[in-house]
């Protein structure tokens, strides 16, 4: 039993998150406030657990890292390699990860589906999960360059 606390119109920013923006995820019997309740989209799903919806976050979670360009080989120097933040695609293409959204997951749900999720079963309810969750990283476009040098393919010949 679970449910989530999504962005709506009133709590909606441009550039800093999005309608539908996963806030948190809580317990089917968590008395959210009256601010909550009037700023947020509270999506009820009592066939899933917080554990349920976590493992659909995880599943389309990127892998992240940080990645650096090293000096020259053999050669001290007092600055500190380049580095920078990465995130790996669906494709399997390193990127940059420029901009860090606030909230990582988008679940853009319409009014209809609030209330439909609120009956689902469980495989009804993941369904749903899996058809809307979206991952913001790559709605920014600084975030789609990809990095060349972590994405080189080796090619064997025989």
């Amino acid at each position: 039993m679970a449910k989530l606390l999504l962005i709506n119109l009133a709590t909606y920013r441009p550039g800093v998150n999005n309608i539908g923006d996963v806030v948190g995820i809580f317990k089917d019997g968590h008395a959210f406030s009256p601010a909550e309740i009037a700023g947020f989209d509270i999506g009820d799903m009592p066939a899933l657990t917080e554990t349920e919806i976590h493992d659909e976050l995880i599943k389309i979670t990127p892998s992240q890292n940080t990645a650096y360009r090293l000096p020259e080989a053999k050669k001290w120097v007092f600055d500190r390699p380049e580095e920078k933040r990465v995130w790996q695609d669906q494709n399997g293409v390193w990127n940059e990860l420029a901009t860090t959204p606030k909230y990582p997951y988008c679940l853009p749900l319409k009014a209809t589906e609030i209330d439909s999720a609120k009956t689902a079963d469980k495989a009804t309810a993941i369904t749903l999960l899996q058809g809307k969750l979206e991952l913001n990283i790559p709605k920014f476009s600084e975030n789609l360059l990809a990095i060349d040098d972590l994405n080189l393919k080796v090619e064997i010949s025989g």
